[in-house]
């Protein structure tokens, strides 16, 4: 396990690539719920987020959020409400 910074995204507050469909992540699929952005592991690992379950990195995120770990919400204002809400943690991660 290691602990880290985990924090919230939706169409409205990134989607830089909008796509028929959704949000065309790093990976080239279209984002959905179980995917995260994150620098720190290579497409296709599996992770497990303390709390939140388990995830997919399918996306990439900022160099200057590089030791972060973004998870998607989905598209539309609840769920920008929620990432807002839901704000930045510190949260267990393990490799699955």
């Amino acid at each position: 396990h290691i602990m880290a910074t985990v924090s919230f995204y939706d169409e409205l507050s990134s989607c830089h690539y909008p796509a028929k469909g959704g949000c065309l992540t790093a990976s080239g699929k279209i984002a959905k719920y179980g995917m995260v952005a994150t620098n720190l592991y290579p497409f296709g690992t599996k992770i497990k987020i303390e709390g939140l379950g388990v995830f997919t990195v399918e996306d990439r995120i900022s160099k200057r959020f590089n030791n972060r770990i973004d998870v998607w919400l989905g598209m539309g204002k609840e769920a920008n409400v929620k990432a807002k809400n839901l704000g930045i943690k510190k949260l267990n991660v393990e490799i699955l």
